[in-house]
């Protein structure tokens, strides 16, 4: 289970393809300060919320955008979470861009694979022109040996 707690700063400037711009949230996520602004995404251009709990106490979600027919500019609440809207939390403003990209953990554990995998392959082929270098030595070696016999 995670818990994430905004108190201060900003999210701002992020672009995704599926949900969730600026917070994809799945377990536990207060908001008591700070902004979330100018993100995009499908569904939940600011905040989207699955399976969850979005406590919103204070700050300020707006300027963000979605571009999928379910909208949610700002929060998008799936039907299973809970909201409680802002005590002095504001949400206005529906229009966010930028071309920054957030990064998927699976993008990241493909990498991963890649570079080991390349890594491995890489060692391997060196090894081979190592192992074939000495094979090359040793039967010139017995060549050399043989014709001085």
């Amino acid at each position: 289970m995670t818990f994430f707690t905004m108190s201060g700063g900003e999210i701002s400037a992020n672009t995704v393809s599926e949900n969730g711009g600026g917070v994809w949230c799945n377990s536990f996520f207060t908001i008591s300060g700070g902004k979330i602004s100018g993100n995009k995404a499908y569904a939940g251009g600011g905040v989207y919320k699955q399976d969850s709990t979005f406590d919103w106490k204070n700050g300020e979600i707006s300027g963000n955008t979605a571009t999928g027919p379910y909208g949610g500019n700002n929060v998008y609440p799936e039907a299973s979470g809970k909201s409680s809207g802002g005590n002095n939390g504001s949400s206005n403003g529906n229009n966010g861009t930028s071309d920054v990209n957030v990064v998927s953990l699976r993008d990241v554990v493909i990498v991963c694979v890649v570079v080991v995998v390349v890594t491995v392959g890489l060692l391997v082929a060196v090894l081979l022109f190592y192992f074939q270098k000495r094979v090359d030595k040793i039967v010139e070696e017995k060549i050399k040996k043989k014709m001085s016999d």
